[in-house]
């Protein structure tokens, strides 16, 4: 939503692609990722609007705010800042990705 709303960016559709479930939905959550990765290139210090990239169930996207917390929302519950640099997220960031090539 930040992307579109904030930057003008349109991203695949990733709510409801859970790992793990039906072969179908494997597939889509395969393409998005292709699709999303052409778009992204990988940083090592993220900066503001940046995308984190965390493993969790499902996957898991947040939006950079500064240089230690996130917005990301789960799913049923509101959208929430939390520090990525926490104990709750450290172990599970994959990466930081930037938009543009």
């Amino acid at each position: 939503m930040v992307c579109r709303e904030i930057m003008g960016i349109e991203l695949p559709e990733l709510r409801g692609i859970f790992f793990g479930e039906s072969l179908p939905g494997l597939r889509r959550a395969i393409k998005a990722a292709r699709e999303c990765k052409k778009m992204f290139t990988r940083v090592e210090k993220p900066k503001p609007f940046d995308a984190v990239l965390l493993r969790a169930k499902p996957l898991h996207i947040g939006t950079v705010i500064d240089r230690k917390r996130m917005l990301h929302i789960d799913e049923g519950v509101n959208s929430i800042i939390e520090e990525f640099t926490s104990l709750q997220w450290k172990q599970k960031v994959e990466g930081f990705y930037r938009y543009g090539k």
